[in-house]
C-alpha cells in the first residue's frame, strides 16, 4: 500500500514538474520578443481596430509578456494575409492573424489566389461575430423590393471581400439591382463614398458601421437598413428582414446558408499550422483572460470596439462546417459571383 502511495505521489510530482518546465518555457520564449498581429484589412478600418485593441492586453497576460504588435497586409477581402501567413509566418508562436471572413468564404468557393487551408489553422480565440448589414442613404430605398426595381450603387473593398460578395449572391438568388463597385480600400472609404454620395449604399460589418459611422445606424440615422445577413434578427434593428427570409426554395436556403460559418468566425486570432500545443495553449489562456478583463471591455467599449468572443476551440466547427459543405452549394454559389478557380 505503502508503495502504491508513493508511486502516485512521485506520478503526480513529475506531472507537476513537467507542466511547470513547459510553462517556463513558454516564458523563456516569449520575454523580450517581438509579436506580430497580421490583419487583412487596411490600417484605421474596423478590423484594425480590434488588433490594436487587444495587443496590449495579450502582453500584459501572456507569459513572458512580450510586446504585441500589429501590422496590415490588405487585399482580395483577407485572402492575400492569410495566403502569406499559412505559406511564410513564422510557426513559433511569433505571428498571428486577425482573419477577415471573406478569407474564409474565397477558400470554400475555391477562388484564385488562395493558399491556404484555415481548417489546419491553430485558433487562439474569437474577439466578436461579423453580422452583415445592407444599408441605403435616406430616399434611396426603403424596403428590400425596391432593390428589384431600380438600380443602387454600392460601395467594397474589392471582389474578394464579403461587401461585393453577398450582394452579388442577392443579386443572383433574388433578381435585385445592386451595382457593386470596388476598389475602396477599407470600410471607413467605403462609409465615406456613401456619405459623399459616389454611392448609393454598402453592404458591410455591422460593428464596423457603429464604430466608425454611427450617425449612419442610431441617433441621426441617415440611412436606411434593407436587409441583414445572419442567423437571427439584430436587437437594435429587430423590424430589418434576413436574407434567409426571402427565400422561397431549398437552393436559395442552402446558399445563404453557406454564410452563416465566415459570419459566425468574424474577427478572430490564429497562430499559423505547426505551432507548438504549449504556446498555443498559453495564447488561448491569455486571449480568454484579456477579454474577460474590465478594463480591456470598457477600453472597447469607449472605442466602439464590439466584444462577442468565443474560446478558439469552439472556432474549429465553425471552420469545418464551410470547408465541408456540400459540394453542389458550394458550385451553385461559384456560379452566381462568377468565381475564377485558382
Amino acid at each position: 500500500m505503502m508503495r502504491l502511495r508513493f508511486a502516485a505521489i512521485a506520478a503526480t510530482l513529475l506531472a507537476l514538474g513537467t507542466t511547470c518546465a513547459k510553462a517556463d518555457a513558454v516564458e523563456e520564449f516569449y520575454k523580450g520578443r517581438l509579436v506580430t498581429i497580421m490583419v487583412g484589412a487596411s490600417a484605421g478600418g474596423g478590423t484594425d481596430a480590434y488588433a490594436r485593441a487587444i495587443a496590449p492586453y495579450l502582453g500584459q497576460y501572456l507569459q513572458g509578456h512580450p510586446n504585441i504588435i500589429v501590422k496590415n497586409k490588405w487585399g482580395a477581402g483577407g485572402t492575400i494575409a492569410a495566403s502569406w501567413f499559412s505559406n511564410r509566418a513564422e510557426r513559433d508562436g511569433s505571428v498571428m492573424l486577425l482573419t477577415l471572413s471573406g478569407a474564409l468564404m474565397n477558400q470554400v468557393l475555391q477562388a484564385a489566389g488562395v493558399k491556404y487551408d484555415m481548417s489546419k489553422y491553430r485558433w487562439i480565440g474569437r474577439m466578436a461575430d461579423e453580422p452583415k448589414l445592407l444599408t441605403v442613404w435616406n430616399g434611396v430605398a426603403e424596403t428590400f423590393e425596391d432593390a428589384k426595381k431600380k438600380e443602387i450603387l454600392l460601395s467594397a473593398s474589392g471582389k474578394g471581400s464579403t461587401s461585393y460578395l453577398l450582394p452579388t449572391i442577392l443579386n443572383g438568388l433574388f433578381d435585385t439591382k445592386f451595382k457593386v463597385i470596388t476598389g475602396y480600400k477599407g470600410v471607413h472609404k467605403m462609409l465615406f463614398a456613401v456619405e459623399q454620395r459616389e454611392v448609393q449604399g454598402v453592404s458591410t460589418n455591422l460593428y464596423s458601421i457603429l464604430s466608425r459611422a454611427p450617425h449612419f445606424l442610431l441617433k441621426d440615422r441617415k440611412t436606411t437598413p434593407l436587409v441583414v445577413y445572419n442567423t437571427e434578427r439584430l436587437k437594435l434593428f429587430p423590424n430589418v428582414p434576413l436574407a434567409t427570409e426571402f427565400a422561397k426554395t431549398e437552393r436559395q436556403k442552402r446558399v445563404l446558408s453557406l454564410m452563416f460559418g465566415p459570419i459566425a468566425l468574424g474577427r478572430s486570432l490564429a497562430f499559423p499550422p505547426g505551432t507548438p500545443d504549449d504556446r498555443v495553449a498559453a495564447m488561448r489562456k491569455a486571449f480568454n483572460t484579456a477579454v474577460a478583463d474590465k478594463d480591456f471591455l470598457a477600453f472597447a467599449k469607449k472605442r466602439r470596439v464590439y466584444i462577442h468572443p468565443a474560446e478558439g476551440e469552439k472556432l474549429d466547427a465553425i471552420v469545418d462546417s464551410v470547408v465541408n459543405a456540400p459540394k453542389e452549394i458550394i458550385s451553385a454559389t461559384r456560379d452566381l459571383i462568377g468565381t475564377k478557380s485558382k
